[in-house]
């Protein structure tokens, strides 16, 4: 999904083609596939609402990120268990 971002808002349209092309069955009824299928989509990247969204899934990424380094640091190796 990072990928997927990234290359949207770069407007990488073939890269984004050979992502879409190597990982959109692998997605399929995975958490991020409705995401993934918006970022991958052939549409316009440089629309306001395209890029509303790449961000939104951006900033989601780095919080989960966080809260889970967070969670490491409070509780030590228990998370999880």
């Amino acid at each position: 999904m990072k990928l997927a971002v990234a290359l949207a808002l770069d407007s990488d349209e073939t890269s984004i083609d050979e992502l879409r092309a190597r990982y959109a069955r692998k997605m399929t009824g995975t958490p991020d596939s409705e995401g993934f299928n918006l970022i991958t989509e052939k549409i316009d990247p440089r629309t306001t609402e395209f890029r509303k969204v790449a961000s939104a899934i951006a900033q989601i990424n780095t919080l989960e990120n966080f809260m889970t380094k967070y969670r490491e640091k409070l509780y030590g190796n228990q998370v999880g268990n």
